[in-house]
């Protein structure tokens, strides 16, 4: 570069420094996002045109205060359809622009469009692109910046375009080819997520629902298999937005994976960590989704669960008449210590489990809060064993994967257990609320 050139570059950096500097004192926000917009144009007018949009150079600060909820009555009624989703997305400081979400909402197979909510205001808007037009979309935005930049895939290469959002709408900066690429992530190579992990070295080395491995777009757990629609810059992390199906079923999964310094995966929900992983060596287990090899439960084993968000409780009994039977083993931690209960119709008399780490464990009487709570909420006998936190919790739940627990009654004899091969939502919605 000439001497001259050089110097000019530089003063026009300098300049667009200051005007920044300046526009940050300005209380009203719509006239800083217009001074940003003046001192950008000032900038970029000398700019060679193939210069990657700067998300600094549309930095705002990020808002702390109360949402307001859209008038779907009224000025967002367009958005009426989706409430319920939009009332969910907005759960959560902003993620965009300083004062806004950005929110995905599924509108078909790996299609996404995203509404836009002004968290102070409610007002709802539309980023223009959606996964159905542009195939593989992929967003790169940040909460302290009004920039996002749209990549997808082309024939056999990409385009990209620049977005800057004015307070009401989004203006493009251009579009352009991105290059011939397989992907059109904004990253090279592979993500910090991808990988084979689990919740501890043991279940590196064997089929469970501890663990998942995570490679390019696809996401394979213990009998489920999702497509990642949509990763995003979130901070230090990615979030990930899936297209699950397992054992017939089918649903939506939007959670943040960040690679942490110690080798280890957080996995985020609404900024609050729900569970850490390790990353395991070598190959996953060959079985990972069929959980071929292990042995099944013996016959007369009881292995249907029900889950209640509410009470945090998961059960399974025998002869189910609306979560009341015969007899029931059930798992909570909505206490102030985890539980393990098991209910008869009559009176059980000396009950005791076995648990799959051999050990015996009695369960007399107890009189306490939650075996009173457990026997009104079923209408049955109860019997309830205080368990020492979260990780003897994990212990004796997780150990139903390998082998029953087995209680026994002086009139009789019960087998409880997580089957096998056979994906349960209500056991993985219990795991992820239950088991940090």
């Amino acid at each position: 570069m000439k001497p001259f050139a050089a110097a000019l570059v530089v003063l026009l950096g300098t300049i667009a420094q200051a005007h920044a500097r300046d526009c940050s004192t300005l209380d009203d926000p719509f006239k800083r996002l217009q001074c940003y917009d003046e001192g950008n144009r000032q900038a970029t007018s000398q700019r060679p045109a193939a210069r990657q949009p700067d998300f600094d150079a549309y930095r705002v600060d990020v808002h702390h205060g109360p949402s307001r909820p859209p008038d779907f009555r009224g000025r967002d009624r367009a958005y009426a359809n989706y409430r319920t989703r939009i009332l969910q997305g907005m759960q959560g400081p902003p993620n965009f622009a300083g004062r806004t979400r950005m929110i995905e909402i599924g509108c078909g197979t790996r299609c996404v469009f995203l509404p836009v909510v002004d968290l102070p205001t409610g007002r709802v808007s539309t980023f223009p692109l959606n996964s159905d037009s542009h195939p593989e979309l992929d967003l790169d935005y940040r909460p302290g910046s009004r920039l996002v930049i749209a990549k997808w895939r082309i024939g056999e290469g990409c385009r990209t375009e620049a977005f800057v959002w004015n307070g009401v709408s989004f203006e493009t900066m251009g579009e352009r080819d991105a290059g011939p690429g397989r992907t059109c992530g904004p990253q090279s190579g592979k993500r910090p997520y991808e990988g084979f992990w689990a919740s501890d070295a043991k279940d590196c080395k064997e089929p469970s629902d501890g663990n998942f491995r995570i490679e390019g777009t696809t996401y394979k757990g213990w009998e489920s298999e999702c497509t990642i629609d949509r990763a995003t810059m979130q901070g230090e992390g990615w979030e990930l937005a899936m297209s699950c199906t397992g054992e017939g079923e089918t649903w939506k999964e939007n959670a943040t994976y960040v690679a942490e310094a110690n080798g280890t995966l957080s996995v985020l929900d609404k900024e609050r960590k729900i569970r850490s992983y390790l990353r395991c060596d070598g190959a996953a287990p060959a079985a990972l989704t069929t959980e071929a090899g292990m042995e099944a439960p013996p016959p007369g084993t009881l292995t249907e669960w029900t889950y209640d968000a509410d009470r945090k409780l998961v059960w399974s009994c025998d002869n189910l008449d609306e979560g009341k039977g015969n007899a029931c083993l059930a798992f909570a931690c909505d206490y102030r210590s985890p539980t393990m209960t098991f209910f008869t119709r009559t009176a059980p008399g000396d009950v005791a489990a076995l648990v799959a780490q051999g050990a015996a464990v009695a369960m007399p009487p107890t009189g306490t809060q939650e075996e009173t709570a457990f026997a009104k909420l079923f209408g049955m006998q109860a019997r309830t064993v205080v368990l020492d936190g979260p990780e003897q919790l994990g212990t004796y739940f997780d150990g139903l994967r390998r082998k029953p627990i087995s209680v026994s009654t002086s009139i009789d004899k019960w087998s409880f257990a997580i089957e096998q091969g056979k994906f349960q939502k209500p056991v993985s919605d219990f795991r992820t609320a239950c088991l940090p």
